[in-house]
Order: C-alpha cells, then structure tokens, then sequence
C-alpha cells in the first residue's frame, strides 16, 4: 500500500505542476481577460489537487491522516474561498498574480508540514493575514499613485529601519539581521523590499526627470546598500543592488548607468571579499565544498546530495532525507522539493516564478499608453525585479551555481517576515495593474463613444448630400431661423478628446529626446491623451494634477 501511494503520488504532484504551469503561460499569452477564464479555471482547480496528494502521502507514511487532511482541507476552503470573493469583488484583478501567489505558498506549506507540522500552523497563519493585507492594498488602489509624492520620506523610513538593526539588532550566522520587539522577531530588511521599489519609482518615474534626482536617488540607494554591508547581510544588500541598476536603466534609457554600476559592483564584491571573513568562507566552500564537507561545506554538500538523490521525478513526500540539510526550512527548501517531488516539479515551480515576473513586465510597460509620468511603470517593474533576482540568487546558491547568500524563496521558504512582504508587494503589483486595467477601459469607451459619434456625423452628411440642393437650403434655412446654426454646427461635430501634440494649444514646445530618456514619453499615446475632463479622471480616484497637464 505505501509503495504504491508513493510510487503513484510523485508522478501525480509533478504531472499536475507541469500542467499548472503550462495554463500560466497560455494565460500570459492570452491579452484579452475574457479568454483567460478557462485557464484561470483550471489553475484553481490544480492547487488543491497537488496539495491533497501531497497530504495524503504524508498522512498514509506517517499515520497523521487525519491530521494532514484537517490541515488540508481548511487550508483548501480559505484558500478557495479568498480567490472566489476576490475575483468577484476586484473583477479587473489580474488573477494570475494572486493564483501564482497561492500555488507558491501551498507547495511551501506542503513541504513545511512534511518537516515540521507546527511551523506549517504558523506560516499558514501568517500567510492569511499577508491575504489580508493584500485585499486592504486592492479595496484602497487609488491611493498607490499618490505614494510617489512622498518618495524621499519612504526612503529615509528604510534607513532609519536598517540602521536600527545594524546598531540594536542581533547577530543571526555572522549578520545582523533581525530585531526583537515583544518577544517577536522581525526581519527589517524584508519590510524595507517593499519602500525601496515605492521610493525608486516616486524618485526616477517624474515626467520630466532631471540629473539631480538621478544623482540623489544613487545616493540614497547607496545608503542602503551601504548600510546592509556594515550589517554583514550580503545577499540583501545584492538584491537592493541590482534593483536599483535596472531601474535606474528603464528610467533613463542610458546603458552606461549600468555599466558604470557594473563595475562599481565589481570593486565593491573584491573589496567585501577582503574585509568579511565569511565571504571567503562561502567563496571557498562555492569553488569545492567536498574539501570541507566535515565542517563548512556540510550544507551544500547535503543540498547537493538531496538534489541528485531526488533525479527528474523524486524520491517521493517522506522518503528523503533534508533535515540532514542545517536550516532547510529557510535556506534550502528548493533542495528539499528537489529530492523529494523531483527536478520536474521543482523546474515547474521556477517556471512559475518565471512567468509571473514576465507578467510583471508586460504589465509594466502597458502602463506607459496610459500614464505620461512613470511611477507604475517603475514600481511593478522594481518589484518584478526583487522578486525574481531573489529568486535566483536563492535556487543558484543551492544548486551551487553561485556562492551562497542567504535568502529565502519568495513564498515557499519558512518566514514571517518574508512572506508577509512578499505579499505586501504583489498586492500593491496588483493594486496598480488594476489602476492601469480601469484607465485602459475607460480609454477605449471614450475612444468608442466618439468613433460612434464621427460615424453618425458622416452618415448625416453623407445623406444631406444624396437628398440635393432643395434639401440642404431647407436645412440651411431651418437652422438660420433658429437663430443658432453656428452653434447647432458646433454641437453636430463630435468632441475633440485629444490633440495631436503637446504643444499644440498651450503654446510649449513638443519635447524631444528619445522615448524613455529622462522622463520623455514612451509612445505618442501618453501624450495624446491628455484632455480627458477631470470627472472621468475620478472615477479611476487619479489626480488631475498629478498625470495630467494643467
């Protein structure tokens, strides 16, 4: 019986992600939000499938049925239920952000419980007020544009945040890292993910950006990396790095930026590798940790072992071995997916992580044929490189790609902290790709209604013409005795919504550059759409003054 449930139960967890995966990335492929309903259906109906496999095979190898299908089932019944009055509450969500979220935290929760029940009860808790918060961020979405304002006061409330840990916090494995406030432990430099991005778009994403703003961005971002390498937390330190890089890249359009940081990155990793012990360490244990696997190479020789030992299907749920592996829960919890659902399964998950960045970006750079400023743009394309970088950096130091840092799996990995962000984050990438969703609705019923009216005007003169002379002076005399044919004209022609070109009818230039240098519009489109009325603009809660010429 236990040879067959898990014998069968791998081959079903993987088949079932491989498939999951493919219904993201045809989703992805899909524009239109109608189409998207089948695949979206099928994705809900795969998480709870994968995760009752799961369970089961725990409860059958480790007499805890009832146990783990009471687990299951209530994680199963919120879990559902949140998608439901989600979708029906928010019905310009992008759900494939919310979807990938849950099968994130169900495959984390899953192999959690496989290890350890009662730190599954706890990430479970902490993952449904992370839920929360993510609903809260979508029922207020019309307040995210306005936090670009206030950019420099989010950037000076994550310094303050880092340089409490790097003088009061404690030291966790050689780094400071975390800080205790009543009892509870708190990671600083995971709720710091979240104002970075905020504060980076807020600075860079003005209309029309200016070299001093590029250069006090640098140096605030340079704090932080700064302060993050005095508290020895190398792997945070990286990622706020490279966020800022890539950012800074799509704000200006200029690839000497990045190169210059490049090599600035460059003498800044030689110089961290003289002053910081335990960067050798890592460094030496990355190029042949079997010299050392009796003391500092144990945990990527036993990440190694897991990995192979698992192959392309698994070892099967409870038949491997990753508590052998120090700090699995946090540090490695790919490997342990590794070895016991199989390379399939965990290249599955990557996937995933993959197409939901990807989503990221598109949605991203949809913003700009709707906003002329850039601060969504940024801010989901900020959080879409957090994410996956991180992702990276955690999966190539498992796998021995790269040097180990220290960082967890968005969503899957054990931590408070990191999953209460991580949400954090997506909620507000979802808050703004529903901002951008409503503005393009109300584009195209504006664009409709007036291609409509252009229509009608052409078939009313179209038959003036064909009904001859005697019709058009009856007209034309009708009109003069009203005593208002100029304006009965006026009112006959559809609405200007739009003018060609900025400067048309106040007088400025147009502006010039190439599209994306220094805060000039990506497409023409951004420009053209800037005589909308100022009630239309409220019924997307958008600021007049903020987006829009005066």
């Amino acid at each position: 019986m236990h040879a067959y449930v898990v014998s069968y139960s791998k081959y079903i967890i993987a088949i079932s992600l491989a498939l999951y995966a493919a219904a993201a990335l045809f989703g992805m492929l899909l524009r239109r939000r109608e189409g998207r309903r089948v695949p979206e259906g099928l994705q809900c109906l795969l998480i709870p499938w994968i995760t009752f496999n799961g369970y089961l095979t725990i409860g059958i190898l480790q007499e805890e049925l009832p146990l783990m299908l009471l687990f299951w089932s209530l994680q199963t019944i919120l879990m559902q239920l949140y998608i439901a009055v989600y979708r029906h509450t928010f019905e310009e969500a992008d759900m494939q952000i919310l979807l990938d979220s849950c099968l994130l935290l169900s495959v984390g929760l899953l192999i959690i419980a496989r290890m350890d029940m009662r730190s599954a009860v706890k990430q479970g808790v902490i993952a449904s007020v992370g839920l929360f918060l993510v609903f809260l961020i979508a029922y207020l979405r019309h307040r995210i544009p306005g936090l670009g304002k206030l950019a420099f006061l989010w950037a000076l409330l994550g310094l303050g945040a880092l340089g409490t840990v790097l003088f009061l916090g404690s030291t966790t494995l050689g780094a400071k890292i975390t800080y205790t406030i009543a009892g509870m432990t708190f990671q600083p430099s995971e709720f710091v993910k979240i104002l970075y991005p905020i504060f980076l778009a807020g600075a860079l994403g003005t209309r029309h950006l200016k070299g001093w703003r590029v250069l006090l961005s640098a140096i605030v971002a340079a704090g932080h990396v700064g302060i993050l390498i005095l508290s020895t937390d190398l792997g945070s330190a990286l990622i706020f790095y490279v966020v800022f890089l890539l950012v800074l890249y799509l704000a200006t359009g200029r690839g000497s930026y990045v190169a210059a940081g490049l090599l600035l990155g460059g003498a800044g990793a030689a110089a961290c590798f003289l002053l910081f012990e335990h960067i050798r360490v890592r460094v030496e244990v990355f190029i042949d940790p079997f010299t050392s696997i009796d003391n500092n190479g144990y945990q990527i020789a036993q990440s190694l072992f897991a990995i192979s030992f698992g192959g392309l299907w698994g070892a099967g749920l409870t038949q491997g071995a990753p508590q052998k592996i120090p700090f699995v829960m946090m540090d490695f919890i790919f490997a342990a997916i590794a070895e016991e659902m199989g390379l399939i399964a965990g290249g599955c998950i990557l996937a995933v992580c993959l197409l939901l960045f990807i989503g990221l970006v598109l949605t991203a750079l949809e913003s700009r044929e709707y906003y002329t400023d850039r601060f969504l743009e940024l801010l989901l394309f900020g959080i879409g490189v957090s994410f996956i970088f991180q992702t990276f950096l955690t999966v190539g130091g498992e796998t021995k790609s790269i040097p180990l840092t220290g960082v967890t799996l968005p969503l899957v990995s054990y931590g408070g902290s990191s999953i209460l962000c991580t949400l954090i984050m997506f909620g507000i990438a979802d808050a703004a790709s529903m901002l951008i969703i409503e503005r393009r609705r109300m584009f195209t019923e504006r664009f409709s209604a007036e291609e409509a009216a252009q229509q009608e005007a052409a078939q009313r003169e179209a038959a003036m013409r064909s009904a001859g002379p005697a019709m058009q002076r009856q007209a034309a005399t009708g009109s003069g005795m009203t005593g208002g044919s100029g304006r009965q004209q006026e009112m006959s022609q559809p609405r200007r919504l739009w003018r060609p070109q900025r400067g048309a009818q106040t007088g400025r230039p147009a502006q010039t550059g190439r599209p994306g240098q220094y805060g000039q519009p990506q497409s023409r489109s951004a420009v053209q759409y800037e005589d909308l009325d100022q009630y239309d603009l409220n019924r997307i809660g958008s600021d007049y003054e903020d987006y829009m010429d005066p």
